[in-house]
């Protein structure tokens, strides 16, 4: 049987809409106490058959089903990042990550109410790039895992590549500008970031304090050091801008 193309366009759209809608979903208020770093700690965990997040706010809903941080989110009422939720869904069928991430915005849209607006901005940003004399980064020779450690100076990385050191570098630098890898390094490497010339005092507490108030400038030289520029340039990113929003009820 052959279907007129207008209608077969139709089922087609009402298909991909049933398609990234969960088949169940339960949001239910977090009523633990919130008052320390504990309380305050989010869940996410993802399977082929469901979605479970717990003690996830509208501003982390957000960052996980859209892939964006923070600073690229703007409007929206006080509670975006206060109010705290469980939620629960399971898809119609077997999803990915990235499809369970389009059913929550779905879901978010149908029990938030929730209105976005979407732009590309230029914004600042740190941008890292090998410096025209080459780097000077050891590469790692064991397949150990990768970690990091307070050094004498500063900290020690093992067995990282250039994402993990985008990640570390975005976290340590949350307050001022997001940090974006151009390096085009693929490899592992040991190195260590020298962040300090003098001795810190108060062992390895002292040293991870001092490596948490590092600012921008102490990490460009660190990098500079190791043959690659941290270097503050604008760069498009999309923008969500909260139009309107409605607390869920809960079910």
């Amino acid at each position: 049987m052959r279907f007129p193309k207008r209608l077969l366009i139709l089922f087609l759209f009402a298909t991909s809409l049933t398609a990234q809608s969960f088949e169940t979903a339960s949001i239910r208020i977090n009523k633990n106490d919130q008052s320390g770093a504990a309380g305050k700690r989010i869940s996410i965990e993802t399977s082929p058959s469901s979605l479970i997040m717990r003690n996830v706010t509208l501003l982390s809903c957000l960052r996980w089903a859209n892939d964006v941080r923070d600073y690229q989110i703007t409007g929206g009422p006080d509670w975006r990042n206060s109010d705290r939720f469980d939620i629960v869904a399971k898809p119609p069928a077997a999803a990915s990550d990235d499809q369970l991430k389009l059913m929550l915005r779905s879901l978010l849209v149908d029990r938030f109410k929730l209105a976005l607006t979407r732009e590309t901005k230029e914004l600042p940003a740190y941008v890292i790039t090998v410096d025209k004399n080459g780097h000077r980064l050891k590469p790692s020779t064991g397949e150990g895992q990768r970690g990091m450690r307070p050094a004498e100076g500063g900290l020690e990385f093992h067995n990282a590549s250039m994402a993990d050191l985008e990640q570390f570098l975005n976290t340590v630098l949350a307050g001022d500008k997001p940090v974006f890898d151009k390096t085009s390094l693929m490899g592992r490497y040991d190195f260590t970031l020298i962040l300090f010339n003098d001795a810190i005092k108060g062992g390895a507490d002292g040293i991870k304090g001092a490596i948490a108030d590092a600012g921008g400038v102490a990490y460009s030289d660190a990098l500079k050091r190791l043959g690659l520029k941290m270097e503050s340039q604008k760069v498009p990113l999309e923008t969500l801008t909260i139009d309107h929003v409605e607390r869920p009820s809960e079910n």
